[in-house]
């Protein structure tokens, strides 16, 4: 199975370029779709992961085709054609984003994450990746946090950091506490939420579940 929703625009790009290893593309939209459900309970986050899905986003190849004044290459590596396949993942400056972010996944779950796009870019899950349902949520939020960080950076020369995305993490962290215990769900908060508490300092795991940072 291959990333054909990224791909099938990109002439410079093959088809079966990026294997997912899934057993259908019906079967990658439904798990696609399903997560968008599952993990997110904000619409903001949903609509965002929707427009992902969706290829919303205007790529330096796709504005060309509007105003060829417009150069089609990548706005930060500015060596290869700005595909949508190649802004969320191929570009080299991307592409060491997206490395730091999975040690830093490695290092809060305490497991060997593979970066892979399937599971990076659609939340397609991975066999060889062992979660219990809480943390399966926590990292699939983590993923869509650094996902959102790329497209803070969109139309930027430089690429997202860790510290932009953990930024974005301790941001969002006391809003969703808040959502929690509003819904009377604060255990399940807890219990989500524990891998990266327990991965922090606990001062500021104090400091930001009164204020976020």
């Amino acid at each position: 199975m291959q990333i054909h929703h990224f791909t099938q625009t990109d002439i410079l790009l093959p088809s079966d370029g990026l294997d997912l290893g899934t057993k259908s593309e019906a079967d990658d939209w439904a798990e696609c779709i399903l997560a968008c459900h599952e993990t997110y309970c904000c619409n903001r986050f949903k609509e965002t992961q929707f427009k992902i899905l969706h290829r919303q986003q205007r790529t330096p190849y796709i504005l060309n085709k509007f105003d060829p004044s417009r150069s089609p290459f990548c706005q930060k590596c500015k060596m290869e054609i700005g595909t949508y396949i190649h802004c969320f993942w191929q570009c080299p400056m991307i592409s060491a984003f997206w490395s730091s972010v999975t040690k830093g996944l490695n290092a809060n779950f305490k497991i060997r994450v593979e970066k892979v796009p399937g599971l990076f870019l659609l939340n397609l899950p991975d066999k060889n990746l062992s979660l219990n349902t809480f943390n399966d949520l926590l990292f699939k939020e983590l993923i869509f946090l650094a996902r959102k960080c790329l497209l803070f950076n969109w139309t930027m020369s430089n690429p997202p950091t860790v510290t932009q995305w953990y930024r974005e993490i301790f941001r969002v962290l006391p809003m969703e506490r808040l959502s929690a215990r509003a819904k009377g769900s604060i255990g399940i908060f807890d219990k989500t939420w524990i891998p990266l508490f327990s991965y922090l300092p606990d001062d500021l795991v104090a400091l930001l579940l009164i204020h976020p940072i």
